[in-house]
Parts: structure tokens; sequence; C-alpha cells
């Protein structure tokens, strides 16, 4: 089992740093946290895909993806993404990241 804390700090960083615009559901806008060194290459990697309508970005804080289906439909989930990269990670809505921020 893997745990992955982040300080009420770093989560406000990661919900300012939201990279989707006003035009994207905020609903749909998920946080990607490790506490694991993701490899720049696979990052590279994985940010060249096309996942069509879904997006992901890097930031400073975590991975931002954008799913506009519903869960059991996307391409883009955390199993991927801890497979494709090697890291133990969590994903969390914007809104739950911003309320968890505020504790």
């Amino acid at each position: 089992m893997s745990v992955i804390i982040k300080n009420p700090e770093q989560l406000a960083k990661a919900a300012q740093e939201n990279p989707f615009s006003e035009t994207y559901d905020s609903s749909r806008i998920h946080l990607v946290f490790t506490n694991d060194t993701i490899s720049s290459s696979k990052l590279a990697e994985l940010l060249a895909q096309d996942f069509g309508d879904e997006a992901l970005y890097a930031g400073s804080q975590c991975l931002y993806m954008y799913l506009p289906r519903e869960a059991k439909k996307k391409k883009l989930n955390t199993n991927f993404l801890e497979k494709t990269l090697g890291i133990r990670a969590t994903m969390r809505k914007l809104s739950v990241t911003k309320r968890l921020s505020q504790l």
C-alpha cells in the first residue's frame, strides 16, 4: 500500500496552476499526485500521445487530466499512468483538491 501526502499549500498551488480554461467542464478535471520522481523521457513520450477528447498536462505539483467521458470508458486513468510512468499515484477531482487545500 502507498500513501501520498500533500500539504494544503501544495494542493492549493496545484489547483491554482490548473491549465484548463473556463470553457472546460470543471467537474471533469482531475489532478494526479505522486511522491515519486517521474522520468522526463517517459513523461515526454506520454504527453506526445493523442488521447482523443481527453487531455493530459504536466504541472509543477501534479499531472492534470480532462476526462469528458464516464470513468469506465476513458483511456487515461491512474492505473495506466502508474504502469506507463513507473509511479504510484492518486487522482482527485479539481473541486476535491480545492476543498482539501482549505483544511
